[in-house]
């Protein structure tokens, strides 16, 4: 049976995924959500776990689906579960991490779009979260990758604007 590009994306490797398949997926991360409502533990696992589905779906850095609306979805969603998270716990840095690891989720996407400001303004508000991480945590190397990742996003969003600085000639 042929299907159709609607019906199915080619991940790298040659998986293949329907949408029937991923709205299942969603479903199951939205139950779980609800029923771990007052665990915030969990919560902050269900956040990463839309993070990777966003990166799956639609994120242009990543091997994904090509499902661009579906990844902004995940990522807000995110962004929206973090949020309310950090409420209670404001300097929970797995939880900043995830805020910076959206933002850059969303300039990836506002790159789709030929939205080049705002993929510079999310890359550099990733940048900071990100730099405030590292000097919270100097050690860790998943922070300073973190910032390195964000950093990557801005000069990829300067590009594309074509402002980056000139080099120097030697």
């Amino acid at each position: 049976m042929k299907r159709t590009a609607l019906e199915t994306h080619d991940l790298v490797g040659g998986a293949s995924v329907s949408r029937a398949q991923l709205a299942s997926a969603l479903s199951i991360l939205e139950t779980l959500e609800s029923i771990a409502k007052d665990n915030v533990a969990v919560q902050a696992s269900l956040i990463a776990t839309r993070l990777e589905l966003g990166s799956v779906l639609g994120d242009p850095a990543h091997p994904n689906l090509g499902d661009v609306a579906g990844a902004r979805r995940c990522y807000e969603e995110a962004l929206k579960g973090a949020q309310d998270l950090l409420k209670t716990d404001p300097n929970n840095p797995q939880l900043l991490r995830n805020v910076s690891m959206v933002d850059r989720g969303l300039s990836n996407l506002a790159l789709t779009e030929n939205d080049f400001d705002r993929a510079l303004s999310l890359a550099l508000d990733a940048v900071d979260r990100a730099t405030a991480l590292v000097a919270m945590a100097p050690a860790s190397k998943a922070l300073r990758k973190e910032l390195g990742l964000a950093h990557d996003a801005s000069y990829v969003a300067l590009a594309r604007l074509k402002r980056l600085p000139k080099r120097k000639s030697t």
